[in-house]
């Protein structure tokens, strides 16, 4: 995907693909520096995917730009800058993804303090790959949701950060399952989270890595509808 045509038939397959699965609304992330290796500029790989997903009426939708965790500082400022420039335009924040393992949310206090400031709104992956420290960090930062979070189950005071700032969790089940993150349903902590007062959404995470929709027609077992018969 690095010309504005292939940008903007992907977008549209996927608006349409999301119509069909009964979404109304939907917020797309995804990183646009990843697309500009054959010349586009940032700007307009954004206007490709905007202009993809709008020729879809029947799918209202913004997009979420990704700072990455390996990106050096620069281009992740570039990222803030980028979506400061388009905020209300089609963008309506950010996000930090990547190796979470590797890249600790504490290492990026300093861009979140700067999209802050900016008046940009943000959600970070945290408490995924990385232990709960990452979902304090994020609420530190002040994310106004939490991509994953399951690992703060971990942590009594990390659950009820979460319940009194009424943060929610975007929780991805299968890909958990595929991440090898929890073994079997016995061990996933959504139902304890849910039933702690946290507020959850579940979500399907890379519909193309886990081959899986919103309305959950899931590949396996471990992500049928009946997992989720008791959350």
């Amino acid at each position: 995907m690095q010309s504005w045509q292939s940008l903007r038939d992907a977008a549209y397959r996927l608006a349409l693909a999301l119509v069909a699965d009964s979404v109304i609304y939907a917020e797309v992330r995804f990183c646009p520096l990843y697309h500009t290796r054959q010349g586009l500029y940032p700007y307009q790989v954004i206007q490709a995917v905007l202009e993809g997903l709008r020729a879809v009426p029947e799918l209202k939708s913004n997009l979420i730009l990704c700072m990455m965790r390996d990106f050096p500082r620069a281009k992740n400022e570039q990222i803030i800058s980028l979506a400061q420039e388009a905020l209300d335009r089609g963008v309506c924040g950010i996000d930090l993804a990547g190796d979470e393992a590797a890249h600790p949310n504490c290492e990026f206090e300093e861009l979140f303090a700067l999209a802050k400031q900016r008046g940009i709104p943000f959600t970070i992956h945290a408490g995924e790959a990385d232990s709960y420290q990452g979902v304090n960090d994020a609420i530190c930062f002040g994310a106004q949701r939490i991509g994953h979070g399951v690992r703060s189950a971990e942590s009594n005071c990390t659950m009820k950060k979460l319940i009194a700032k009424q943060i929610p969790l975007e929780i991805c089940v299968t890909s958990n399952f595929d991440t090898h993150l929890y073994r079997s349903p016995e061990e996933h902590p959504v139902k304890r989270l849910l039933d702690m007062g946290i507020p959850v959404v579940i979500d399907a995470d890379n519909r193309t890595v886990s081959n899986i929709t919103v309305a959950w027609r899931a590949r396996s077992s471990l992500s049928a509808p009946n997992f989720l018969q008791n959350v």
